[in-house]
């Protein structure tokens, strides 16, 4: 039988966690992050397995949670790649901006179609745009799964581990701050952001350098309407 409630609910077997504030629409992303092999329950220790890979904007290779990556502060000319020839790349450009080109559509900014936002997720998934977070923070006020901005359910509910970012190779505000990629620019330096921190914010109309390294949470070209297998996350029992 379908869930018919506006709650947020989980299937493990499936990997997805769904959410609706009306009954009607839903929207479904990844139970983990980009590079994760297993769900974070809040309070794990961080690692790669429950934290996934991390990424720079319009790189679409997984560095990886902890250890050394090849630096170069050299540009790349990034001209003749596009969303189906993606760039990816095991060396971290530390310089800003990293495409010496300025081309607009290697992360999806020109071409705005799921299967061009696709890469670096699996089959039937995509990076999500701002207003998809947008939906995601908009369902989550109208059920009151937050007040005046509280992280900590965001964190808990959505399996979202609190972490840190890096840039130029180095983790920065360990513990304080968990950055995800959207996949609209800003310019030709910056492009927006997911922030989860301890101010405490979540948002998602502020941007970034795009040399920062930053992690991936994927979302379901079709939202998925769960059914009484899915566990209820939200509201708590």
């Amino acid at each position: 039988m379908w869930r018919t409630t506006a709650w947020i609910y989980h299937s493990p077997d499936l990997w997805l966690i769904s959410l609706s504030s009306d009954w009607t629409n839903w929207i479904t992303i990844a139970d983990k992050n980009l590079g994760a092999t297993e769900v974070y329950e809040d309070g794990d220790t961080l690692s790669e397995a429950n934290s996934g890979k991390y990424y720079q904007w319009w790189n679409n290779y997984g560095f990886p949670f902890t250890g050394a990556v090849t630096t170069s502060s050299g540009q790349v000319n990034a001209q003749n790649y596009w969303p189906w020839n993606y760039y990816s790349s095991s060396t971290f450009i530390t310089t800003n901006p990293r495409d010496s080109s300025w081309n607009s559509n290697l992360w999806w900014s020109v071409t705005w179609t799921n299967g061009a936002m696709k890469w670096p997720c699996s089959e039937w998934y995509h990076i999500p745009t701002k207003s998809e977070w947008q939906t995601i923070i908009n369902n989550w006020i109208t059920m009151w799964a937050w007040a005046f901005d509280w992280y900590v359910n965001f964190v808990s509910y959505l399996k979202m581990p609190l972490a840190w970012w890096l840039i130029n190779g180095s983790p920065m505000f360990s513990d304080s701050y968990w950055y995800y990629w959207v996949s609209e620019e800003y310019n030709v330096n910056y492009a927006y952001r997911l922030d989860v921190d301890v101010n405490p914010k979540i948002d998602v109309q502020t941007y970034a350098w795009k040399n920062a390294w930053f992690s991936i949470r994927p979302f379901a070209n079709t939202p998925v309407q769960p059914d009484d297998s899915w566990t209820v996350l939200y509201p708590t029992s």
